[in-house]
């Protein structure tokens, strides 16, 4: 029954001028939003991370890492809401403004470099380790890793912003 659906479906949006456009784009819109909640995933699962090497370092007593695992913690979330609250990169049907598929790729090539940064972001974050001696240094290369992250998703803002 859904193939016959599927097929009807199809029919009629070769019948509407603009519908497989539409369509495309509507796809994209999904792909977009898709790969933003998969990367602001990474960035919330390290911040649990964070948040347990923060009440480990508490239990232990170590407090000279603790302000740079809060700054982490805080600039994580940060970020998640760069991700999650960026600009969505696409054109309503109805909108007189109507975004280009090249401009759309160029969104998508530039969301994948993001989730590729997030990612370096996150490996470093998951090393973080209470128990470690350089804790502090480490949280700090990865409180360093996160201002490149944010360089490259306000960076995406500009792409999207200029169209």
């Amino acid at each position: 029954m859904a193939q016959r659906a599927d097929n009807w479906v199809e029919k009629i949006a070769k019948i509407i001028p603009g519908y497989s456009g539409y369509k495309a784009r509507e796809d994209r819109r999904n792909t977009d939003r898709a790969l933003r909640a998969a990367i602001v995933a990474i960035i919330d699962d390290r911040r649990t991370v964070v948040d347990r090497v923060l009440a480990e370092c508490s239990r232990q007593m170590k407090f000279d890492s603790l302000e740079t695992l809060e700054a982490l913690r805080r600039r994580l979330q940060l970020l998640a809401d760069l991700v999650r609250y960026a600009p969505a990169g696409y054109a309503g049907f109805f909108d007189t403004f109507e975004v280009k598929e090249a401009d759309l790729d160029a969104i998508y090539a530039h969301d994948l470099r993001v989730r590729e940064v997030v990612q370096e972001l996150g490996s470093k974050v998951a090393s973080l380790d209470a128990a470690s001696p350089i804790l502090a240094e480490s949280a700090t290369a990865a409180l360093v890793e996160c201002g490149e992250v944010e360089r490259v998703v306000r960076a995406r803002d500009t792409i999207v912003t200029g169209m």
